[in-house]
C-alpha cells in the first residue's frame, strides 16, 4: 500500500528531525546592522519631523517643514558623528565610579527584594567588573 509507506517514511522522517539539535542562529554583519540602526533609528524619524516642520537648530533657530530629504541631510548628524558621541557617552558613563555602576547599584544592588542583588553584592566585593544597567544609567534623562 502506497500511502502506509508514505505515512512509514514520513513518521521516520519526522523522528529523525526530533532527534537533531534545535539550535538556530541568524548572523549579521556588526557593521551592517548598525548602520541599518542608524538609519531606522535615527535618519527615518529625524526626517519625519524635519519635513513637519518640527525641527530646530542648536542656536533655537526653527528649520522649515515641507523641503526635500536632501535639503535636511545638512541638519543630521552623520553616522561616524553618533557613533563617536556614542563611545563618548559610554565610556564617561562606564569608568570605574562613574555613573553606571552608581546608577546600577543604587537601583538593583542595594533593595534586598531585586532579583539581581545578591549578584550586585558578590562582584562589589570580588574583583569582577560590576553589573550595569546600561539603559538606565547612561541613557535616561
Amino acid at each position: 500500500n502506497k500511502l502506509s509507506a508514505d505515512r512509514h517514511g514520513l513518521e521516520a522522517y519526522r523522528d529523525s528531525i526530533r532527534s537533531l539539535p534545535k539550535i538556530i542562529s541568524v548572523v549579521r554583519d556588526p557593521i551592517e546592522r548598525a548602520v541599518s540602526s542608524y538609519k531606522y533609528n535615527y535618519i527615518v524619524p529625524a526626517l519625519t519631523r524635519l519635513k513637519r516642520g518640527q525641527g530646530m537648530t542648536a542656536s533655537g533657530k526653527q528649520i522649515p517643514g515641507g523641503r526635500t530629504e536632501q535639503f535636511y541631510r545638512d541638519y543630521l548628524y552623520t553616522f561616524e558623528e553618533l557613533a563617536s558621541a556614542e563611545l563618548v557617552t559610554l565610556k564617561k558613563c562606564l569608568e570605574p565610579g562613574g555613573r553606571g555602576e552608581t546608577y546600577s547599584y543604587n537601583r538593583h544592588g542595594m533593595r534586598d527584594h531585586m532579583f539581581f542583588h545578591g549578584t550586585f553584592k558578590s562582584r562589589a566585593n570580588s574583583s569582577k567588573t560590576p553589573l550595569i544597567n546600561l539603559d538606565g544609567a547612561c541613557y535616561e534623562a
